[in-house]
């Protein structure tokens, strides 16, 4: 979810995803867990705010990041997470990360940052900036965050 600068709930940004494992059967169309998911996200007062997305399908649209490399192959080293296919450069259009309503990606500019891959350097800085803006202080961003990163790392 995302609050706005004061620190109040904006349901017009925010969204709780639910990651969950392809391979799971409960989550297959008419599952178990795919029923609950359903009935879940119908009740919501607020179309469009629970989304879930395959760790298979999150891998595919992964890109290659020297930063969080590590966690795809920890990823599938561990669980046998892997990607559903390679996605083709169309395919790169992410549609689990958004909210679509009335055939529109309503929050697209949220994330094609992320999809693009972004400066870890740019995320810092808008990661401690956000902190600041919900109240934090200087001492707690660091503990939080360590040292800011520079250009160089």
């Amino acid at each position: 979810m995302c609050v706005d600068e004061a620190g109040a709930l904006d349901l017009k940004r925010g969204h709780a995803l639910i990651i969950y494992d392809a391979r799971n059967p409960s989550m297959v169309a008419g599952g178990e867990g795919d029923r609950q998911w359903r009935a879940a996200s119908d009740a919501l007062i607020v179309p469009g705010l629970l989304r879930r997305l395959s760790w298979q399908a999150f891998i595919s649209q992964w890109p290659n990041d020297p930063v969080l490399g590590w966690l795809k192959q920890e990823l599938a080293a561990k669980y046998g997470l892997r990607p559903e296919k390679p996605p083709a450069p169309s395919e790169r259009e992410g549609n689990e990360f958004f909210s679509i309503v009335n055939g529109k990606k309503t929050d697209a500019h949220l994330h094609e940052e992320i999809l693009a891959g972004v400066d870890p350097v740019e995320v810092d800085k808008l990661a401690r900036e956000n902190a600041r803006n919900i109240g934090f202080s200087e001492e707690q961003i660091l503990s939080f965050f360590g040292p800011p990163l520079t250009e160089s790392e």
